[in-house]
């Protein structure tokens, strides 16, 4: 998973020039970014098709093919496929989606569909929204740096109940993972279903 964010980070930095300039949204940067976390991702459940068909239906950009390029330099995310938009104030964001077939969680038993939302220049506050919709402690073990923050839980109704990544992978069945990184230039917020192979 820590691949992947910083793949976006990247990719979202590199070719933020090239998204067509759209009105900023009225929230703060960090309530605009969960926002569209939320809406392209949780509400989505991170189907791939369905983020898509959401983000060009507003008109989103394709994502330029070098920053498909950028992604695919790993064979985790050789399906990767985005959408970006650039607002007038010169910010950035890029959502992504892909399969993992393999190792999201540090291990090859579990797999699942993500999906990620990158934010170019970065913005202060998001991991605090990210922590209190998780509302669970952050997942030791996760992620294994210490800038990224990674929860990982089932749901029981509208609770969520955490899942300790050790054991996770030698039960059965799904859980939802919600991820954070920001550094000085960018931030990304990253969602997805993991499944574990019985």
């Amino acid at each position: 998973m820590s691949r992947l964010l910083v793949a976006l980070l990247l990719t979202g930095v590199a070719f933020a020039s090239a998204a067509r300039a759209e009105d900023p949204p009225a929230d703060t940067p960090a309530q605009s970014a969960f926002t569209t976390l939320k809406h392209f991702c949780i509400d989505t459940r991170a189907v791939s098709n369905t983020v898509l068909a959401l983000a060009d239906s507003e008109g989103w950009q394709q994502l330029p093919q070098p920053a498909l390029d950028q992604l695919h330099k790993s064979k985790e995310f050789a399906d990767s496929r985005g959408r970006m938009m650039r607002h007038p104030d010169g910010s950035v964001v890029i959502v992504v989606v892909l399969h993992s077939a393999d190792d999201i969680l540090g291990s090859a038993s579990v797999h699942g569909e993500m999906c990620a939302v990158g934010i170019v220049p970065a913005v202060t506050g998001a991991d605090a929204l990210v922590a209190q919709y998780a509302a669970i402690p952050i997942t030791p073990g996760l992620c294994k740096e210490s800038d990224i923050q990674c929860y990982l839980w089932r749901e029981d109704g509208d609770r969520h109940i955490a899942v300790d990544e050790k054991s996770f992978d030698k039960s059965s069945g799904s859980a939802d993972f919600l991820a954070y990184q920001s550094d000085s230039e960018k931030t990304v917020l990253l969602y997805g279903i993991a499944v574990v192979d019985p």
